[in-house]
């Protein structure tokens, strides 16, 4: 049985890996990334997130069967926040609807904070609470 993927990140590393694994096995892949993707967004804005979710639901037809979240930045910067929290919540809520006409549905992230800044409360409190202004302003400073 054919699955319809969507994974973010899918231009370079182990996105790119996953995506030509799956390919290999018959699966469809739906390619997300900044380039070099079915679909090309900015994950670190707003209007970058909401043509991911517009152009998938296009290229899908509606029903996908997983997504990983996967694309991600390893630089201790601000962007680094936007996308590797913001940019991962944001695929995979505005994506799940999609999720509903599987069978199966899947929906996996790997993106990590830890590896980039020392462990932050402030930072943590802005994530946790959803406020992407306060954890961006946060990810400037520990810059």
């Amino acid at each position: 049985m054919t699955r319809t993927y969507v994974i973010t990140g899918a231009a370079s590393g182990i996105g790119r890996a996953t995506a030509e694994l799956l390919k290999e096995r018959g699966q469809k892949v739906i390619g997300v990334d900044i380039h070099d993707a079915d679909v090309t967004v900015d994950l670190t804005t707003a209007e970058g997130r909401a043509e991911l979710v517009k152009r998938v639901t296009e290229l899908s037809g509606g029903t996908i069967d997983a997504i990983i979240a996967n694309a991600g930045l390893a630089t201790p910067t601000a962007k680094t926040v936007a996308v590797n929290y913001f940019g991962a919540v944001a695929t995979l809520t505005g994506l799940r609807p999609l999720l509903a006409g599987s069978t199966a549905p899947r929906a996996v992230a790997t993106a990590s904070m830890a590896s980039l800044f020392p462990a932050d409360e402030a930072l943590l409190k802005a994530l946790t609470a959803g406020d992407e202004a306060a954890a961006l302003a946060r990810g400037a400073e520990l810059e």
